[in-house]
């Protein structure tokens, strides 16, 4: 279903770029595999910048590339150098945790929210782009 959630965010408005820690042809033959190749604007692979992860610099570029303002921006990870490189880049984070993660291998690294799967996080992101709190948006609709 990644592949609808995309295509749903993006009819929503929301602008897509992954921001990966692996090399850009390794990302760009994931996505392709996927079904994802050409649904991002960008992609920023780990050969993009000199620091990589928890470091700010590769999410700094994906603003740079997509003009877009960090308070406007969020990053959706599955490990806690993903939630530090959205801090420093002072973006919001998203923690997926349909990976094999859990919240308490944050640790310290508070997320802005945690995503119990896909659809969650499209859930978050959606909210948060019309403006809302994660959780407005149900209890708005009586849920």
């Amino acid at each position: 279903g990644s592949v609808d959630l995309v295509r749903r965010l993006r009819a929503a408005g929301l602008r897509l770029a992954v921001v990966t820690s692996k090399l850009g042809d390794t990302a760009r033959r994931g996505l392709a595999l996927c079904r994802l190749d050409g649904m991002f604007e960008h992609v920023v692979a780990k050969e993009d910048t000199p620091r990589h992860k928890p470091d700010c610099e590769p999410l700094l570029l994906a603003l740079a590339l997509l003009e877009v303002d960090a308070a406007e921006t969020a990053y959706v990870g599955d490990s806690p150098l993903d939630v530090e490189a959205a801090d420093g880049a002072g973006v919001r984070s998203i923690a997926a945790l349909w990976r094999p993660t859990t919240e308490e291998a944050f640790g310290g690294h508070e997320p802005d929210a945690f995503a119990r799967s896909p659809e969650e996080a499209a859930e978050i992101l959606e909210a948060w782009h019309e403006g809302l709190e994660w959780g407005s948006r149900a209890d708005a609709r009586g849920a």
